[in-house]
């Protein structure tokens, strides 16, 4: 069961965000976006990790949220109090 509809607006939306940094951190010089391309290398990241998550039933998902909810609280916490 997977939505077409949503995998196609969030592609859309992080081409909308790339072309966003490319105009904004445009280099005529080098003829880059040094900003650009940290944030595909970091959606290409976000791609793969979805992309292995889809793989697993939706229960899994639901046995882990407790425990995944609690570490993120955890680090939240600590990086507050660093």
């Amino acid at each position: 069961n997977f939505d077409w509809t949503l995998a196609v607006a969030m592609l859309g939306v992080c081409a909308a965000g790339l072309l966003v940094l490319y105009s904004a951190g445009h280099d005529p010089e080098t003829g880059s976006s040094i900003p650009m391309r940290k944030q595909a290398a970091s959606m290409g990241l976000g791609l793969v990790c979805f992309l292995i998550a889809m793989c697993f039933h939706t229960s899994f998902w639901r046995r882990c949220a407790p425990i995944v909810y609690v570490a993120g609280v955890v680090l939240l916490v600590v990086i507050l109090l660093k």
